[in-house]
């Protein structure tokens, strides 16, 4: 292997390192389309079957908007008012890893749980967020 390296010329070499990068790029462009792809399933799965289609997500809050409160056109809500945002709401919900807050008697704890990991899923650090229901939001 040695005197195999040695009888390159220079060209032959860096041709050798050039494929070997294209081949590492190559791997890292698949290993990002998979992450993607699956974001875009995450995503999905909440669109479907979350009861909301607006939300604003924070740091450790995801703030749960309601189509029929605002009083301009939700569509064009972040081009009018870009920048920071001020909520006053209410904690409705908390939502984290080990579902200790959901009642297994219930008919519906299962869902509430794989809707719970499907939220959890948007936030990669986190293993307990808030859900809010803004009463007010100022801009």
């Amino acid at each position: 292997m040695k005197n195999f390296k040695e009888s390159l010329t220079n060209q032959q070499k860096q041709d050798m390192r050039i494929k070997l990068k294209l081949k590492e790029l190559e791997e890292q462009v698949k290993s990002a389309e998979e992450e993607r792809k699956n974001l875009l399933e995450t995503i999905d799965v909440a669109r479907n079957t979350l009861p909301y289609t607006r939300f604003i997500m924070t740091k450790e809050c995801l703030v749960v908007l309601n189509d029929n409160n605002f009083r301009d056109n939700p569509q064009n809500v972040a081009f009018k008012y870009g920048g920071q945002i001020e909520i006053i709401g209410y904690v409705t919900n908390i939502i984290s890893e080990n579902n200790e807050l959901i009642d297994n008697n219930n008919a519906f704890a299962e869902m509430y749980k794989f809707v719970n990991q499907v939220l959890l899923k948007l936030y990669t650090e986190r293993t307990e967020i808030y859900v809010i229901h803004p009463l007010a939001m100022y801009y």
